[in-house]
């Protein structure tokens, strides 16, 4: 994937580029909040509105209130949860990820998270709260399908990162290592999700010492011990319960 995209990148003849990867869908003014964020912020690199998980595509589209912001230290905000960037959602500056080498190539996971880190440790970041595009959970998307059994490239350059650069502040160190600590505990609930125990512990090993996720890391380690019979029922009523939730819209 990241081969093909960075070939769109490389014949594109405009100064943004715009994703949508092949199991997602843009919302009707998705390009139309894009636009209007780069012309807030014409500084910001990489570009996004919010996104929204779903079964299934809901076929409204209410007219709401829209906020812009400036994302001041990216690695920062995206190590707190509080910013984040899907691929489907995203827009970015063409020469600009192109300076950085683009998307990682020989990479089957990470490799979009891997960018924007590079994009959001170089550039300025603008994010819209508009839910412009929507993930559908679909059972044998690449996604789902992949296996996850080592660090991907987003975790292994943050640790490359945080070893080569010596000079790096005591808050930038810890901002980088919890976002480390967040990409590993969300490789380990996939793992979880497919079964696969001892991936999962692996990836519960490397995010130990997490403080922002510490809550979610004990609910992942506790749910390791259980049978995993337990696990997939509370895979299945959590999907129920989201499955309602997105009825009632």
């Amino acid at each position: 994937m990241s081969v093909a995209r960075n070939r769109c990148l490389a014949e594109s003849s405009s100064e943004f580029v715009a994703f949508l990867d092949a199991d997602d869908v843009w919302r009707q003014d998705h390009l139309k909040h894009l636009w209007s964020l780069h012309v807030a912020f014409p500084d910001a690199s990489l570009l996004a509105n919010s996104f929204q998980e779903v079964s299934a595509i809901p076929d409204d589209d209410v007219a709401t209130a829209v906020q812009y912001r400036g994302i001041e230290d990216f690695i920062a905000e995206a190590a707190a949860g509080c910013a984040w960037v899907f691929t489907s959602a995203a827009m970015i500056h063409r020469d600009r990820c192109l300076s950085l080498g683009g998307f990682e190539a020989d990479e089957n996971r990470g490799e979009d998270i891997d960018l924007w880190i590079r994009m959001g440790s170089r550039f300025p970041v603008a994010l819209s709260d508009y839910v412009g595009s929507f993930y559908r959970r679909v059972d044998n998307s690449l996604t789902t399908s992949l296996s996850v059994l080592q660090p991907d490239i987003a975790m292994r350059r943050i640790a490359a990162t945080l070893g080569t650069e010596t000079g790096m502040g005591p808050a930038r160190r810890r901002a980088f290592k919890e976002l480390y600590n967040r990409i590993a505990i969300a490789n380990a609930t996939d793992c979880l999700a497919k079964g696969q125990r001892e991936a999962a512990r692996m990836f519960l090993s490397l995010s130990s010492d997490t403080e922002v996720s510490r809550s979610r890391w004990r609910i992942l380690q506790l749910l390791c011990l259980m049978p995993p019979s337990a696990v997939t029922k509370l895979a299945r009523i959590r999907n129920r319960v989201r499955a309602v939730m997105e009825s009632g819209r």
